[in-house]
């Protein structure tokens, strides 16, 4: 595995990504994509899910190995993990294109209330399927998601 230099703004810029996390996320984050992490970790023994998220999307945009990047999604996935859901719907929608996978994936995690898997599930009725009614739909059930009250705690 290569280990590369990369800070976070030259990941984002070089693979054409948009994902909010904090400081400390972004060192984690970072790190990862940098190729620093044991390859043959077995990844059950994995608890962080941020962790198995940013192994995934290694696999998916720095080595393009889509065995195990579906491997840690799934792991992801199978403890209702919301990113590794919105992520595996994004593979299969630029990578593979499967519609129903598109839908599958982006839906699980909308309704786990992923804002950007619902504005992409959206615009993949819109684009994809002219299905604009469905599209109106997410649309606004992801305006919806964005304009709920914000508890604030002191």
């Amino acid at each position: 595995m290569e280990i590369t230099d990369y800070t976070y703004s030259q990941i984002m810029i070089k693979y054409n990504l948009i994902y909010t996390m904090s400081y400390e996320e972004q060192d984690l984050f970072v790190s990862i994509m940098n190729g620093n992490f044991d390859a043959n970790i077995d990844p059950d023994t994995i608890t962080d899910l941020k962790v198995i998220t940013f192994i995934g999307l290694y696999y998916q945009y720095v080595n393009r190995d889509y065995v195990k990047m579906k491997k840690y999604y799934n792991i992801g996935i199978d403890k209702d993990n919301d990113e590794s859901m919105f992520w595996m719907g994004c593979y299969y929608y630029d990578i593979e294109k499967n519609d129903e996978m598109i839908k599958k994936y982006l839906n699980m995690a909308t309704v786990k209330g992923h804002i950007k898997a619902c504005y992409l599930l959206a615009y993949y009725y819109e684009d994809r399927e002219k299905n604009y009614e469905m599209a109106k739909a997410y649309y606004h059930n992801g305006d919806n998601m964005l304009h709920k009250p914000v508890s604030v705690y002191y």
